[in-house]
């Protein structure tokens, strides 16, 4: 599978972003010097100023925010302007242009096919936006005085232009005639389209056989065999996959001659403005060749394929094991069981009494790997021990552990807690009513911290049901409650969508990307909890407050998510010790952590303190609140 022909996802140029700086005695606008003189602002024109600015988001933008830490800190003082470039940089017209399309309003979904190119990316591309208040042939308003444009009158003069177009190569007028907008917004001067429909192509380069090139005729197929996917499917290519593709009609000897700095020239020439070339920064990265009249929606949906191509190819990708003889598997199997028998804690200072030397002791805390191995090397029919012991067997061989895993800052080891999901074959799997604890889960902590055995969320519940039966009280004659003994029911609100329209595909490729804005997510969790999987977020939202006692003057947040992607979100008062634990022992320095909100597939913990009143609103507290380290410590 080829990752290079896949849509991908258009981000800004690479080139322009480096520390910039301002030459304080020069036009903050222009940073030129100039015959005209320079002007102080006023009170009034400081403020028209920094509003122009972060509207543009432009040089000037990027000038003072690597001098200041935002734009309220600027010394206005020290800026000083030309009258003409202060005038045209505020000028509302100007600024109007601008203005990217709002994909947050999406109660209009207009927005979502605009392209996603706007003015504020011509400076970085050479993509500039048709204005279809002009006419389509000579792109003015006016044409020998003649102001009346006008609209296309059929499909008879539409396909007309679509034909003429292919037959003189007209690729920029293609680009447009492939726009959902042409047929409503095109417009045309009569004497402009009585020439483009009268005139006589000029000779074809590729009509003279005789005088055709190698090179130009491998460019011709070249661009019939890319045409339509760049243009009509909007895929965007690497430059160094079109030189391969392009070498292909090339003969042999001339292959290797071929560089993509020609190719890239010649096709600027030939496409024109109907393309972007993305320039990639670093040595060694090709640049990115796309269509210019890409939308938001198209990017979007080209992004979210790709996602799912890059997992794919990730897949492929991975190095295959070889064949494990049977001495390298007895191996492992005894080191896993040797690490489970280390965690023991048994007393020699006395003997022990008989209830202690019972099966029933002896099973509950023996280490769950052992039972399962032991009971893995016996076979089923010369077994003859109790049937409870048979039937776990059986059970445990049916079942799938998803494990949520939480890295120890300290040691990098790995706490592994099982939520296991049973796979159903007909019968009702039986198991021993035993606790599985270790060195790093104790059902007790989890029960004060998170009200581990009256939980009502699912990933609570399944911990509670696998790992700790017996201390929650949940086990029925002897043994371990099964999934459907620890549903129950909820006080909290439903999470349930608001909005008919959530299930619908467009909706929900705008509203559940991963990617999105804060704001779109934002609308996303109060709109659409259920269809993109924002329940946890959804009651965080709506969670009610509690005051702290003097003896716990830390707020924490813990989150606890499985390998699915379900989050169950809880709020406590802590003391500054458990804080200084969970917070910046175990969770501070975990990037999934520290940067919350970051794509993590994996199950893990994150357990977020901080100090003040009402610090610990929303799921990651601001980081001006969160406690931080001392020196020293």
């Amino acid at each position: 599978m080829s990752t290079f022909s896949s849509p991908l996802k258009l981000t800004a140029s690479q080139a322009k972003i480096r520390r910039m700086s301002n030459q304080w005695n020069l036009c903050i606008i222009c940073q030129v010097s100039t015959v005209e003189k320079l002007s102080s602002l006023s009170t009034k024109g400081q403020q028209t100023l920094l509003d122009a600015v972060n509207t543009r988001k432009d040089d000037v933008f990027r000038r003072l925010h690597d001098e200041y830490s935002s734009l309220a800190d600027v010394d206005i003082e020290r800026l000083c302007y030309h009258k003409s470039c202060y005038k045209s940089y505020t000028s509302r017209v100007n600024l109007e242009k601008f203005v990217m399309p709002d994909v947050n309003n999406l109660k209009d979904t207009s927005n979502a096919n605009q392209p996603c190119c706007s003015h504020p990316v011509q400076t970085r591309s050479m993509f500039t936006p048709f204005d279809w208040t002009t006419c389509i042939f000579c792109k003015h308003k006016s044409y020998k005085r003649d102001k009346n444009l006008r609209h296309l009158e059929s499909d008879e003069r539409l396909q007309k232009i679509s034909e003429l177009a292919d037959h003189k190569r007209d690729l920029e007028l293609k680009s447009l005639l492939f726009s959902e907008e042409f047929k409503s917004k095109a417009l045309y001067h009569r004497a402009c389209i009585a020439n483009y429909l009268l005139s006589i192509p000029k000779k074809e380069q590729f009509n003279d056989e005789v005088d055709i090139s190698v090179h130009d005729k491998a460019f011709q197929s070249f661009v019939g065999h890319i045409n339509e996917d760049l243009l009509i499917h909007k895929k965007a290519y690497l430059m160094s996959f079109l030189l391969e593709k392009y070498c292909f009609f090339l003969p042999p000897e001339l292959k290797t001659r071929y560089t993509s700095a020609k190719l890239q020239r010649r096709l600027e020439k030939h496409y024109g403005n109907s393309i972007v070339i993305q320039t990639q920064k670093g040595q060694g990265r090709s640049n990115i060749v796309f269509s210019s009249s890409i939308s938001i929606a198209e990017a979007i949906q080209a992004a979210s394929h790709l996602k799912c191509e890059l997992k794919l190819s990730e897949i492929e990708a991975e190095v295959e094991i070889g064949p494990i003889n049977e001495d390298q598997t007895l191996h492992a199997a005894a080191s896993i069981i040797r690490r489970q028998l280390q965690s023991l804690d048994i007393s020699n200072e006395t003997y022990p009494t008989p209830s202690e030397i019972s099966l029933s002791y002896s099973t509950q805390h023996t280490p769950c790997l052992l039972t399962k191995f032991l009971l893995w090397i016996i076979d089923d029919k010369s077994y003859n021990g109790e049937d409870t012991l048979t039937t776990q067997a059986k059970s445990q061989a049916s079942t799938a552990t998803t494990p949520m895993a939480a890295t120890d800052a300290g040691t990098g080891q790995v706490t592994t807690i099982g939520l296991t999901s049973t796979v159903s074959d007909g019968t009702t799997p039986l198991t021993l009513c035993a606790d599985i604890e270790d060195a790093k889960f104790n059902c007790k902590d989890y029960n004060d911290h998170f009200g581990l055995c009256t939980s009502l969320t699912s990933t609570l519940q399944n911990i509670a049901g696998t790992r700790c039966p017996n201390f929650c009280n949940l086990c029925v004659n002897g043994t371990a409650p099964t999934q459907s003994t620890l549903t129950g029911t909820t006080t909290l609100p439903p999470c349930s969508d608001h909005d008919t329209r959530c299930s619908q595909a467009s909706y929900k490729t705008l509203l559940c990307n991963p990617n999105a804005l804060p704001d779109t997510k934002k609308y996303a969790i109060e709109t659409c909890p259920l269809t993109c999987n924002y329940c946890a977020e959804y009651y965080e939202y709506h969670a009610t407050t509690t005051t702290c006692p003097s003896s716990q003057q830390y707020c924490m947040t813990d989150v606890l998510q499985d390998s699915s992607g379900n989050k169950d979100i809880f709020k406590r008062c802590v003391d500054e010790a458990t804080c200084r634990t969970k917070w910046l022992t175990e969770s501070a320095d975990q990037h999934y952590c520290s940067k919350y909100d970051v794509k993590n597939p994996n199950a893990f913990e994150c357990h977020f303190c901080c100090h003040g009143d009402y610090c610990n609103t929303g799921i990651k507290p601001k980081d001006s609140v969160l406690v931080q380290k001392q020196s020293g410590k």
